[in-house]
Parts: structure tokens; sequence; C-alpha cells
């Protein structure tokens, strides 16, 4: 049996999640979705996805962070300069797509 991408990308979501309940913000105008929560390992997460059109939010959370992809994979080179600018201050532009993306904060 060969494992399809969506086992993976729910063993992704279930391994960042463990037991948390994320805190889920919606727009429903403009369909950009944000689910907050600490990993089992105590960081933060922010799972960033847009349902209705690619738009930019921005994000502010300091120090360091990744930013993964649905599959657990982290999001580097000319694919993160597709989504991610960074700001003159501590925060980011990210564009949101129907593909979820994690940003995993050790704060």
């Amino acid at each position: 049996m060969t494992r399809k991408p969506a086992f993976y990308a729910y063993a992704t979501s279930s391994k960042l999640i463990g037991k948390a309940t994320p805190k889920i913000e919606e727009d429903k105008e403009s369909g950009l979705c944000k689910a907050y929560w600490k990993s089992p390992e105590g960081k933060s997460v922010i799972a960033v996805w847009s349902y209705k059109k690619p738009l930019k939010t921005t994000i502010d959370l300091g120090g360091k962070f990744k930013i993964l992809d649905i599959y657990g994979k982290e999001i580097t080179g000319s694919a993160l300069e597709n989504i991610y600018k960074k700001n003159s201050d501590s925060s980011f532009e990210l564009l949101a797509s129907d593909y979820v993306v994690y940003i995993v904060s050790d704060k």
C-alpha cells in the first residue's frame, strides 16, 4: 500500500498539535485562517491558510522560527522567497494560500 499525500499532511498536523486545543481565528470575508497553540515540545505554532484566495498577512513573532509546509518540511530558498518578506520591525509578511503553512517558534 502506498501512502497518499493526505496521510503525511495529517501526520504533520497531529505531531505538531499533540493534545493541544488550537485557538482559531477566521476572517470569513477574506477566508484567512490562523490557528495558535503550543506543540508537545513547548514551541509556539501558528498554522496559516486562506480558503478563498491567496493573500498577505502580517505575523509578529520575534525570535527564531521556521516555516514548514503542509508535510512538515522546512520551506527554504526560492519557495520561501515566494511567500515570506521580513519587515523592518520584528514582523513579517506571509502569503497565505489554500495550503496550510506552520510557523514554529522557539518562544
